[in-house]
C-alpha cells in the first residue's frame, strides 16, 4: 500500500496541523483580538467566487507568471501571519520575503513543500480566529461534499490542479513516493508520476476547524488531528486501490470529527 508514502504525507500535513494549533493558541493570548464570527454564507459566497474566477483566468491565460504572483501573495502573507505570531510586525516582512525569495532561488520539491506547510498554518490559524467551532465545522461538511462533486461530476477541480501544475504554482504538498524526490525540481512534478499531490484546501479547511476547535481545548484538537491523519490513511488506501485522483477531504473531514469528537468524551 506504499505505506511510506502515506506515512511522509501524515509527517507533511501532521507538521501543519500542529504548526496551526500552537499558532492559534498565540493569536488567542492576547496579543490578536478574535474577529467576529462570519455567516457560512459569506464564507461559501467568497470560496465560489474566488473557484469561478480561476476557472474563467485558465480559460482566457495560459501563461504562467501571473499564477505564480498569485501563489506568491498567497504564501506571503501566510508566512506573515505565521511569523506574526512569534516577532515583530516589520521582521516578521523581512523574514517572509526572505523565505519566498529563497524558494524561487532553489525551487525543489522540499522548499515548495516547506513554504506550503508554513504558509497554510498562517492561513489556517487566521481564518479560524473568524468563526467559531460550530461554524467551522458546518462549513467544513458542505465543502467535504462540494469537493465529491468537484472531483468526481463537473471535474473542474482536476482542471484548476493541472492547470496550476503546469504554472508552477501549486498551493499544495507534493509527497514524492521515494525520499530522494524531494529534492527534483517542481517543474518535474505530474501527478501520478512519483508524486502524490495534497491539494491546500484538504489541509487548510480541516486545519480551520481544528484551529477553531484549539480555542477552547488544546488536548481535543490534537485528537482532531490524529483523526484527520487516520482519515487520510483511509484515503491513501482508497488511492492505491482505485489509482485515480479521488476526493481527499470527505475522509479527512471524517476522521478529524470523529477524533474531536472521541477527544470530548475521553478530556
Amino acid at each position: 500500500m506504499k505505506f511510506q508514502l502515506y506515512l511522509t504525507t501524515a509527517l507533511l500535513s501532521g507538521a501543519a496541523y500542529i504548526l496551526a494549533l500552537f499558532a492559534t493558541k498565540e493569536l488567542t493570548s492576547g496579543m490578536f483580538p478574535v474577529a467576529p464570527a462570519y455567516p457560512v454564507f459569506l464564507f461559501l459566497v467568497f470560496f465560489a467566487t474566488t473557484t469561478a474566477l480561476l476557472l474563467m483566468l485558465f480559460r482566457f491565460y495560459r501563461g504562467r507568471w501571473l499564477y505564480r504572483a498569485l501563489f506568491s501573495l498567497v504564501a506571503f502573507l501566510g508566512l506573515l501571519k505565521l511569523f506574526e505570531t512569534v516577532f515583530p510586525f516589520e521582521f516578521s516582512i523581512l523574514l517572509a520575503a526572505l523565505f519566498l525569495a529563497g524558494f524561487f532561488f532553489i525551487s525543489t520539491v522540499w522548499t515548495h513543500d516547506v513554504i506550503v506547510i508554513l504558509a497554510s498554518a498562517g492561513i489556517g490559524s487566521v481564518f479560524s480566529l473568524s468563526f467559531t467551532e460550530d461554524i467551522a465545522f458546518v462549513i467544513l461538511l458542505i465543502l467535504s461534499a462540494y469537493d465529491v462533486i468537484a472531483v468526481f461530476v463537473t471535474k473542474h477541480m482536476m482542471t484548476l490542479a493541472h492547470a496550476m501544475i503546469r504554472s508552477q504554482a501549486t498551493f499544495a504538498l507534493f509527497v514524492p513516493e521515494r525520499i530522494g524526490g524531494f529534492a527534483a525540481s517542481i517543474a518535474s512534478v505530474r501527478p501520478g508520476a512519483g508524486f502524490l499531490i495534497l491539494g491546500g484546501g484538504d489541509i487548510v479547511l480541516p486545519m480551520i476547524y481544528l484551529s477553531s476547535v484549539a480555542r477552547t481545548s488544546m488536548d481535543t484538537a490534537l485528537y482532531g488531528v490524529a483523526g484527520a491523519l487516520f482519515g487520510q490513511f483511509l484515503n491513501h488506501l482508497f488511492l492505491v486501490q482505485l489509482r485515480r485522483p479521488i476526493p481527499a477531504l470527505p475522509l479527512i473531514t471524517l476522521g478529524a470529527i470523529v477524533g474531536v469528537v472521541i477527544g470530548m468524551e475521553l478530556l
